[in-house]
């Protein structure tokens, strides 16, 4: 079963599944951005920032961040989201793209794993 979710054709429309999920999310959701004025302030004063958020909100934060963003100041064509090199991380990547932001493929080791290089010191 793993191997048929991690196909390329399922990578595919697992991408395709999940951005339809955020587009839907983004536009249904009545969003409300604490803290606006100030990071408007850093993102028009800064050549780039960081946003970081839990996990529980990966797949709503790209999508409600677009939305809110591409209002702002300047262009976002910049915007970059930390993606694990696995191949579950694989339909994220393609899920993103549909909202114009660049992966950055890498994640933290696993301490049982510690031979396994995840890419997380060259993301």
């Amino acid at each position: 079963m793993k191997s048929l979710f991690r196909s390329k054709p399922m990578t595919i429309l697992l991408g395709i599944l999940i951005w339809g999920w955020m587009s839907l999310i983004a536009r249904s959701v009545r969003w409300k951005v604490e803290g606006e004025g100030p990071a408007r302030a850093a993102w028009a004063s800064h050549k780039g920032i960081v946003i970081a958020a839990w996990h529980s909100r990966i797949m709503v934060l790209p999508s409600g961040w677009h939305r809110n963003m591409k209002h702002w100041p300047g262009e976002i064509r910049d915007g970059a989201m930390l993606v694990s090199l696995s191949p579950d991380g694989e339909a994220v990547t393609r899920a993103i793209a549909h909202l114009g932001l660049h992966p950055i493929r890498g994640s933290a080791g696993n301490k049982k794993k510690a031979k396994k290089d995840k890419g997380g010191i060259r993301a």
